[in-house]
């Protein structure tokens, strides 16, 4: 399932998606299972927020492509394309982790 430009849209935005994703899923898939991995398709920004997001509704892991240049090309360069992403003290930390893939 695919997120916004987290960078610009508000917390309701994104649930409003997650929840079209869902139904479409139940009523034109008809599964009941929901993903447990999320893939932003080229968005323009990840928040701790949406990361928080996507682990409360359900979501083990998120892909993603776009990030800081020079953070890309250093974990390009030392073989990392993914990392625990802990969302800040005040979206609950630890609590909320998520494993975070990106993609080259």
């Amino acid at each position: 399932m695919s997120a916004p430009d987290e960078a610009t849209t508000n917390y309701e935005d994104l649930i409003d998606n997650f929840m079209t994703g869902h139904r479409f899923i139940k009523e034109e898939l008809h599964q009941e299972d929901m993903p447990h991995i999320s893939w932003q398709i080229d968005s323009f920004g990840v928040s701790n927020g949406f990361a928080r997001l996507a682990r409360d509704l359900g979501f083990d892991a998120m892909f993603y492509s776009r990030l800081d240049f020079d953070q890309k090309a250093e974990m390009i360069k030392n073989g990392e394309y993914n990392k625990v992403w802990r969302p800040a003290v005040e979206n609950f930390g630890a609590q909320k982790d998520i494993m975070t893939l990106v993609l080259k």
